[in-house]
């Protein structure tokens, strides 16, 4: 949900889909923007997060996946602390509505995400394995599979060609074709 004040007109859709098809739905919430900018998750990522979290009940679903950057090479101290206290009431907003909020793996390690699972005890992870490829040198998914596999909800599959910004998370087109050819 990038734009979840745009979603709400779209739910009777995805409600007849999800009827009609008898699946169920995840759900992404919208980009932090600025990871240093303390004021706007307050005053821009939060308004967005509380609607996310007040629609998706009208789709049962019950899980959100949220990027929040918690790398300290490229996200201040100050911000990761204070990104604890604020995941801290997303995720009460979020239980007490029956949904279990995941930070997905941007480009921190099991180290980073850790210290988070540690302040935030209802936290639960949703495993990228692309970002895993990340601004790093050694694919970092083995790590965050062994230390912190009692908290994934959700794994994320997909391709890059590694890289050193985040403009290489690709999602790199691929087909089962060869699999099902005559």
């Amino acid at each position: 949900m990038p734009r979840p004040e745009a979603f709400s007109a779209h739910i009777p859709s995805y409600r007849r889909l999800m009827d009609e098809l008898g699946m169920g739905y995840l759900c992404h919430g919208p980009r932090e923007g600025d990871p240093n900018d303390i004021r706007s998750l307050e005053t821009r990522y939060l308004p967005k997060l509380k609607k996310v979290l007040s629609l998706m009940p009208k789709l049962d679903m019950r899980c959100l996946t949220i990027h929040l950057w918690m790398d300290p090479r490229f996200v201040t101290e100050d911000a990761i602390l204070y990104k604890a206290g604020f995941l801290k009431r997303v995720v009460k907003r979020a239980g007490d509505n029956g949904i279990t909020l995941c930070i997905e793996n941007l480009s921190e390690t099991a180290d980073h995400l850790c210290g988070a699972f540690a302040a935030v005890p209802h936290l639960h992870m949703t495993l990228d394995l692309g970002h895993a490829q990340l601004l790093c040198r050694q694919n970092t998914s083995h790590e965050l599979i062994d230390r912190c596999f009692d908290r994934n909800r959700h794994v994320h599959m997909h391709d890059t060609r590694r890289g050193d910004s985040p403009k290489d998370d690709l999602h790199l087109w691929w087909t089962l074709k060869p699999y099902f050819a005559d």
